[in-house]
């Protein structure tokens, strides 16, 4: 079950006329329709075949979902998404995932810090909670936060232009499912800055004595990565951050060719086949310096599915290299690896095999 709290009111995906950047937007520039609100990413690609059945549906394994009730209100000022044909789009709430049983901590010779999974590609053993007032950010954690004295890795994400966490929830569902911490700003032409106020924020929250953050993060197990926009912010605060572990970019690539110069710590780049970005993706690939690199291609997805069916080599990469689950390596970094097969046609550098 998905618990939300400090429910804002209905968010509407507003597309600003210009980046922070000073250029239009890369799917207006690119003349791909923005997202449509408040219709999710992830609910229009959940109901793409590829992306797999919907829980409770035939073909699905996962429990139907169940909704907490919320207090919120929709804003009666806010306009009312419409479909490409005028007629109104419906209202739909944020998706919630299962309720499973409390996850406690265990010591772990390993190094590992999060119970072992079946698969990356289904929800983790962790109920999930949604905070979404906190500093101008959603938070989506484990709902039993430090259990047992337990300490979370944290992911910050960048969303793409135009969007907001709310597009986002079934991605971040999943990641916190599997006892990630993920904070999101909500900006929806969002910059370094905001990623680094989110940051600032939440490791703030996680020293201050009442929180509910209060000592339930690792600080040491830190990663951050956008998609498109949101990859080209964590590109320009990686080159000042000291506090990041890795980072992840998801149909992104920066429009002048210079952000792998700015990465210092392993990193995987995603792209779709027919994103319209993937030129600069491949262009970063081509211009990466002696960090660690995972660079994938999927196979008929674009720039919008990217998000969705990147998630679980998303996911794999987070407890790789934030949850210490070493024996993961093999699945980026040699030939044979999962994510060198299927959809995923991936090289490396700097990574011997």
């Amino acid at each position: 079950m998905v618990e939300v709290r400090n429910r804002s009111v209905g968010t509407l995906a507003v597309w600003a006329a210009l980046l922070a950047l000073g250029c239009s937007s890369d799917a207006e520039q690119e003349g791909v329709a923005p997202f449509a609100p408040p219709t999710t990413e992830m609910q229009a690609i959940s109901a793409d075949p590829a992306a797999g059945p919907v829980a409770g549906q035939p073909g699905s394994t996962t429990p139907p979902q169940t909704a907490t009730p919320s207090s919120s209100t929709q804003d009666d000022s806010m306009p009312s998404a419409a479909n490409t044909d005028g007629t109104e789009a419906p209202q739909d709430s944020p998706s919630t995932t299962p309720e499973q049983p409390s996850t406690a901590a265990t010591a772990d010779p390993t190094g590992r810090i999060l119970p072992p999974v079946d698969s990356v590609d289904a929800d983790g053993p962790f109920a999930v909670s949604i905070d979404e007032n906190a500093d101008n950010s959603w938070v989506f954690h484990p709902t039993d936060l430090g259990a047992d004295g337990m300490r979370h890795p944290l992911f910050v994400w960048g969303t793409g232009a135009g969007a907001v966490p709310s597009q986002y929830v079934d991605h971040f569902s999943r990641m916190a499912s599997h006892g990630f911490v993920i904070i999101a700003p909500t900006p929806a032409q969002l910059s370094s800055a905001d990623l680094a106020q989110a940051l600032d924020w939440i490791l703030a929250e996680n020293e201050r004595m009442g929180s509910p953050y209060y000592q339930s993060i690792d600080v040491d197990r830190i990663g951050m990565g956008g998609h498109s926009q949101g990859s080209v912010a964590t590109f320009d605060l990686e080159a000042t951050e000291d506090r990041l572990v890795t980072t992840i970019h998801i149909a992104g690539g920066s429009f002048d060719g210079l952000g792998s110069s700015k990465v210092k710590t392993p990193t995987a780049y995603i792209c779709g086949e027919t994103d319209f970005a993937r030129s600069n993706c491949e262009r970063d690939f081509m211009n990466v310096g002696d960090q660690p690199t995972y660079f994938s291609i999927l196979t008929g997805v674009d720039h919008i599915q990217c998000a969705r069916q990147a998630l679980p080599g998303m996911i794999a990469w987070l407890r790789w290299h934030l949850a210490g689950e070493t024996e993961r390596a093999a699945q980026f970094t040699g030939p044979d690896g999962e994510f060198f097969s299927g959809i995923w046609v991936s090289q490396t550098a700097n990574w011997a095999f």
